[in-house]
């Protein structure tokens, strides 16, 4: 029979040949290969739903198919997903018989597939909090100084220009001279917003703060590399790439950042 798919959320639609006397794991694990440059979780972690409406299939023509084509889930899906997912020890077959569906026609969506999501930990290490604490009680002496108020200054006159500038503001000067520490006193300031993420390598011992938030920065280099790709350019760090893409992994984590969260719901998809 001749099964198509949606990737529930995704915007991914794909047909599958497959005999109906095979296991709903053996349609898992067709369904990993046909789409092996996206899914990277294992194959029995797929939860798979008939697409149905009473005792028919999901025409393409809907609205609620329209949609889900496009990615969104509306409330007709929504319901189609709250039912039992199909059982990986039974067939195809023995799903449809016991569902009372009609055999798979064109012009029909048959099977929702949902890709399970990945919680990554973006929050401060715990076990390094006496390390932070150093910074932010120090920062508290520093931040009425004159060299920060002076660098608050210059930041501000920046940030707030009319000419369009670059969304960053680099610290130059040699290593060991306190840019760590500026951060935590710009924090302190209460002008600024810190959000605090390491650039050298999270695996050098070097300075104790980077164990902090070592977990934070993996999270966002996996979120750049997985842009990256999705841009075919070059990992050069070329802000032109991604500028002109509405999604990206980044934004996901950009978005958690401003709510405060402390974690990041990544999908086992590679975007």
């Amino acid at each position: 029979m001749k099964l198509l798919c949606v990737l529930v959320g995704e915007k991914s639609v794909f047909s599958l040949d497959i005999d109906g006397e095979e296991l709903v794991a053996d349609l898992k694990d067709a369904i990993k290969i046909e789409n092996s440059n996206k899914i990277k979780c294992d194959a029995a972690k797929l939860k798979l739903y008939l697409a149905r409406k009473g005792n028919a299939w999901l025409s393409d023509s809907e609205p609620s198919a329209q949609q889900l084509i496009k990615g969104n889930v509306d409330d007709d899906i929504e319901s189609m997903l709250n039912c039992k997912p199909l059982m990986p020890t039974w067939t195809i077959q023995d799903c449809l018989n016991e569902n009372q569906m009609p055999a798979p026609q064109l012009r029909q969506i048959h099977l929702l597939v949902v890709v399970p999501r990945q919680i990554l930990s973006i929050s401060r290490n715990s076990k390094t909090a006496k390390t932070v604490e150093r910074y932010e009680t120090l920062s508290k002496t520093l931040a009425s100084q004159q060299q920060v108020e002076s660098l608050s200054k210059a930041i501000r006159t920046i940030l707030e220009g009319k000419d369009e500038v670059t969304p960053f503001v680099v610290l130059e000067s040699s290593s060991g001279m306190g840019k760590t520490q500026m951060a935590f006193n710009l924090d302190a300031t209460g002008q600024f917003d810190v959000y605090h993420i390491m650039c050298d390598n999270v695996d050098d011992k070097g300075q104790d703060i980077s164990a902090a938030y070592a977990s934070r920065t993996q999270v966002f280099r996996t979120c750049l590399e997985n842009d990256f790709r999705m841009t075919h350019g070059p990992d050069t760090g070329s802000i032109a790439l991604l500028r002109g893409k509405n999604n990206l992994s980044l934004y996901g984590f950009i978005y958690a950042a401003l709510l405060e969260k402390n974690e990041l719901e990544k999908s086992c998809l590679d975007t």
